[in-house]
């Protein structure tokens, strides 16, 4: 066999391969809806509440629940327990781990970060003036 054959039989090959090892499409959260996952957290003061993971930044989550939009601060956090990954922040007054954040981040609305527009969009529609700090405020429980 030719060696450019040889090179499409490998591809090929490395094609099917790939297909057998990703995730069935049932056991991935983000495939099955269109927005983030739900995350039921926990915070330190000792309220909880579910809502959508958003996006995750350097210092939050960012989360939508109804008719608000607002971060949750890993620092106001104790407990986040995440749509197909579970408990991510077990760690009370600190930042999870790298591989966690970007983990939640790939599984979320925004994976990239929500674009400036999106973001008054979402404000407008739940007619809020800034993003709600849910350290300080605290949705009804669902």
């Amino acid at each position: 066999m030719s060696a450019p054959r040889l090179s499409i039989l490998a591809l090929a090959l490395a094609g099917v391969a790939a297909c057998y090892t990703s995730p069935p499409l049932d056991a991935f959260p983000p495939a099955r809806k269109a927005g983030g996952i739900y995350a039921a957290m926990h915070m330190m003061d000792g309220r909880r509440f579910g809502a959508e993971l958003l996006t995750v930044n350097d210092t939050a989550y960012v989360l939508s629940w109804d008719q608000y939009v607002g971060v949750a601060r890993y620092t106001d956090v104790k407990q986040a327990d995440l749509e197909g990954i579970g408990y991510l922040h077990e760690w009370a007054k600190t930042k999870p781990p790298r591989e966690a954040l970007y983990r939640a981040r790939l599984m979320s609305r925004f994976p990239y970060g929500i674009p400036d527009t999106a973001l008054k969009q979402l404000l407008a529609v739940k007619q809020q003036a800034a993003v709600a700090n849910f350290a300080v405020f605290s949705p009804p429980r669902q």
